[in-house]
């Protein structure tokens, strides 16, 4: 695999990272939604933890958001690697296959 294989499997891991990222920050943002909402059927007996008698940290629903974090870390990784084009990534891979 030579020099290009560390390259290669750097370029999928970031790029694997990036999407990962991408689905926690959607995931997160339904799970925003669905709290709301739930907020709202239950509005009459007080909202959803009132309803469903929980307290403290079980009422409490956190979904992180780590996208700013591994945004910024993946970008840090691309740019030692910015010079490496779609074309010869594809080079490489067909001659390594």
């Amino acid at each position: 695999m030579g020099l290009w294989g560390p390259v290669l499997h750097f370029h999928a891991n970031t790029e694997a990272l990036s999407l990962l990222s991408n689905a926690a920050k959607n995931h997160r943002a339904v799970l925003t939604k669905h709290e709301i909402v739930l907020d709202y059927l239950f509005a009459a007996e007080g909202g959803m933890c009132a309803a469903l008698n929980l307290t403290g940290s079980q009422c409490c629903v956190l979904a992180p958001d780590p996208y700013d974090n591994i945004t910024k870390q993946v970008s840090t990784w691309k740019r030692p690697a910015d010079g490496v084009t779609a074309g010869q990534i594809e080079i490489f891979t067909s001659i390594h296959e």
